[in-house]
């Protein structure tokens, strides 16, 4: 008789908590989806040069649309595990970047700074909303699934949706165009 009586009260503590947790989940998976959104947006780049640094070229991206895209980049991660560093240059020119998403430009641009080091190491994460830009270890923690890291991806979406998770995993590998 306590056990039924008890049940319902721990169902009830439950849920109250979870919708809690259920609401920022749907705020989250709303925020990806902005951000999955204006990504999709075009814009200009042809401002990035061969001697733009990393730094600057995230910088560029960042602020090619308005406002401005919320961008994280791990920076340790990428200096420790791709020997990746903010000075290195992109070597890569905007030149013909004038009408692209901005999802294209940012692929772009971690492919080529990524040849400095592995250039399957970098790739960038959409997670509650905000774009992180690391190596592919580092954005495992960003992610509740097995994702294979290893496939081809279009940076189309839908990887580890869970709990406030990121809706896009996108690799850059060096087979991709």
């Amino acid at each position: 008789m306590a056990l039924r009586i008890i049940t319902p009260v721990i169902l009830a503590m439950c849920l109250s908590g979870c919708a809690g947790t259920g609401s920022y989940y749907k705020d989250s998976v709303k925020r990806n989806a902005a951000t999955q959104k204006r990504l999709g947006e075009v814009v200009d780049l042809s401002a990035l040069k061969e001697e733009t640094t990393f730094e600057e070229a995230v910088d560029i991206l960042q602020n090619s649309i308005d406002p401005p895209l919320n961008v994280v980049v791990m920076w340790k991660d990428i200096s420790e595990n791709a020997f990746i560093e903010k000075e290195n240059l992109i070597g890569m020119s905007g030149q013909g970047l004038s009408g692209v998403s901005l999802r294209t430009g940012l692929k772009l641009v971690l492919g080529a700074v990524g040849t400095v080091g592995d250039l399957s190491e970098l790739g960038y994460v959409i997670y509650d909303g905000i774009v992180l830009i690391g190596t592919k270890d580092s954005m495992r923690s960003y992610t509740d699934d097995d994702t294979d890291f290893d496939a081809d991806f279009d940076g189309l979406g839908g990887y580890g949706n869970g709990a406030g998770g990121p809706e896009n995993i996108t690799p850059i590998q060096g087979d991709q165009n």
